[in-house]
């Protein structure tokens, strides 16, 4: 089982942040300074819901392909011959080839274990940098609606 970290609505935060930054007045001062921190947050946030979706849809290639794998090397064992039917010498042969194929599923397995571990991890990494950009870019854009409400009240 695959444990993904609880994540909502990300995509929506994100179209958010886009409708906010495209709402940026240029002539003051105050917006001047942290429009260029806002465009560069939204950025990074961008690139990371990139990286997380190519991650999302690498792990569900390589699992498919080590699913098939499995799936071809467990006809292998269904085709080979029961040992009834044959000579000792037969049997050894088919032992072997039974043994063989069986490794080979327990590697697999293996291999889609390390390959959920990995998934994990990097998905742990990437939702982790990607709380940390969204909680820049609303620093930033909160100091920057303080600084407007501080200087209008100024006037």
């Amino acid at each position: 089982m695959i444990y993904e970290i609880p994540f909502q609505n990300y995509q929506s935060i994100f179209e958010y942040m886009q409708k906010n930054n495209d709402k940026d007045n240029q002539d003051d001062f105050v917006d001047r300074i942290f429009s260029d921190k806002a465009k560069t947050q939204k950025t990074i946030v961008k690139n990371l819901l990139n990286e997380i979706n190519l991650r999302k849809e690498l792990h569900k290639n390589l699992l498919t392909k080590i699913n098939e794998e499995i799936i071809t090397c467990d006809t292998y064992l269904l085709n080979i011959p029961n040992r009834n039917y044959y000579l000792d010498t037969d049997i050894n042969n088919i032992n072997k080839r039974r043994s063989h194929i069986e490794d080979k599923i327990i590697q697999l397995e293996q291999e889609k274990r390390l390959e959920d571990l990995k998934y994990w991890e990097d998905m742990k990494d990437l939702y982790k940098d990607l709380l940390i950009a969204f909680n820049e870019y609303w620093l930033a854009f909160r100091k920057k609606e303080f600084l407007n409400i501080a200087g209008n009240e100024n006037l």
